[in-house]
């Protein structure tokens, strides 16, 4: 920088200091910046080679669907990709995905400190359980569509506000084990409707971290309304108008669920996925 005191003529700006000054100002920035668009043209292309494995898998295409919907909307970490095998951790959740090859698949790739594991292939599952000493559960996957489902009078269906107290009213309520914390992640990264009728809530259904339709539960006064359907069919509508593939797994030793999606319009796929 320069003084200029009054009555003295104007001096000279000089440019060649002023630039350097902002080039080593500038030069950390652009250093994190560039070793950050680096980063996401590597998880890119092994985005693209991993839905390209995938796509060439033994398993069709609809039993993939879990891992190919992860790997586009999901932020992800890699630890296996090539040799016609994938596997990938979701970054928010500690969720772990394989798929393709059986053989391809390397077992020390495999992380072992996650929560849980999902593959469509059954010789994959076989590895995982191998390596890590966990029960395999096999679940039927549900390919769904939206039906033409009038709301009844006095029933609304509504998104639920990311708010810790609506965390803790759906974790003190909901049939399988969710922390108020776990409910609120999905309040606010996913999205959870609820049904009301006559103003109160009747229920609520979710987006599971894997993106599938689920978290469905029905509060025993207003059973055998319909509302379990109806919660179905609008989040389905939900994911279609955003883009997503609506999809649930099923444990299948589920016999309820399952007959209630046999009721359903929707795409039983033949054979099973499997969660770890």
């Amino acid at each position: 920088m320069f003084t200029q005191r009054r009555g003295e003529p104007r001096q000279a700006f000089d440019y060649p200091m002023f630039n350097q000054n902002i080039l080593v100002f500038f030069a950390p920035f652009v250093k994190r910046f560039t070793i950050h668009i680096k980063k996401c043209i590597v998880i890119n292309m092994n985005k693209f080679e991993a839905i390209k494995i995938l796509s060439e898998s033994k398993a069709s295409s609809n039993l993939n669907v879990c891992l190919t919907e992860c790997l586009k909307y999901e932020n992800v970490e890699f630890f296996d990709v090539g040799a016609g095998a994938v596997c990938f951790t979701l970054k928010n959740s500690g969720l772990c995905m394989l798929g393709g090859s059986a053989e391809g698949l390397i077992a020390d790739n495999i992380p072992s400190s996650v929560k849980n594991y999902f593959t469509p292939d059954k010789r994959i599952a076989e590895i995982i359980k191998a390596k890590t000493g966990r029960s395999v559960t096999p679940c039927v996957q549900v390919i769904y569509k939206a039906a033409d489902i009038k709301i009844p009078d006095g029933v609304t269906i509504k998104k639920l506000n990311a708010d810790i107290k609506t965390a803790e009213f759906v974790a003190a309520r909901y049939t399988l084990h969710y922390s108020p914390e776990e409910v609120l992640q999905v309040l606010k990264n996913r999205v959870m409707l609820g049904a009301y009728v006559n103003g109160e809530m009747a229920g609520f259904i979710g987006m599971h971290e894997e993106r599938s339709v689920g978290m469905l539960e029905v509060f025993v006064n207003f059973r055998r309304m319909g509302l379990g359907t109806l919660l179905i069919n609008e989040m389905i509508k939900y994911f279609e108008e955003n883009g997503f593939k609506p999809f649930c797994h099923i444990i299948a030793t589920n016999e309820k669920s399952l007959n209630l999606h046999k009721k359903m319009d929707c795409d039983m796929q033949k054979g099973f996925v499997y969660w770890l």
